[in-house]
């Protein structure tokens, strides 16, 4: 096969791919939104007309809703970027951690894109490090067709004027 081939996604194994996220030079996360939609979708039938008005009107449900969206997995570039260089792990789990609080009004409109049923997302946010520290950060998000509960975050670092 010469260079200018490619393989057919077929022969691409799961290890593969399992190589390439881990190894990106990019910070990539896996995140379940699936509980903070449905929080969403039960305000809608409570009555509320706009939920974005809403969330940014009252920022301790943004935190609230925060705590129930899941980073399922990480990278070694997240790790090395956003947490433990040693360890991966300890960036599993709800993805409040890394918000400071000037990050909730950017968060919510993330959550309002997926709400309303956007396939991507982009922003630049300030977010924080698991030790709080500020990072500026290019997100962008995709759901995943596979899942649409589930969403690949694609983090770069920028350097704002």
């Amino acid at each position: 096969m010469s260079h200018t081939q490619t393989l057919p996604s077929a022969e691409l194994s799961n290890a593969v791919w399992r190589e390439a996220f881990e190894h990106a030079p990019i910070s990539l996360w896996i995140e379940d939104y699936t509980e903070a939609i449905h929080s969403l979708k039960e305000l809608a039938k409570q009555g509320v007309k706009d939920l974005s008005a809403h969330l940014h009107q009252n920022p301790e449900l943004i935190q609230r809703l925060a705590k129930q969206v899941q980073i399922l997995d990480a990278n070694i570039e997240s790790a090395n970027r956003f947490g433990d260089k040693r360890s991966r792990d300890k960036l599993i789990g709800p993805v409040d951690r890394f918000l400071i609080p000037e990050a909730l009004p950017v968060f919510a409109d993330e959550l309002i894109a997926l709400y309303e049923g956007r396939d991507h997302h982009e922003t630049i946010v300030t977010t924080g490090t698991l030790e709080k520290d500020p990072v500026n950060t290019r997100m962008h998000l995709r759901v995943l067709k596979s899942d649409p509960s589930r969403v690949l975050a694609l983090l770069t670092f920028v350097i704002l004027p």
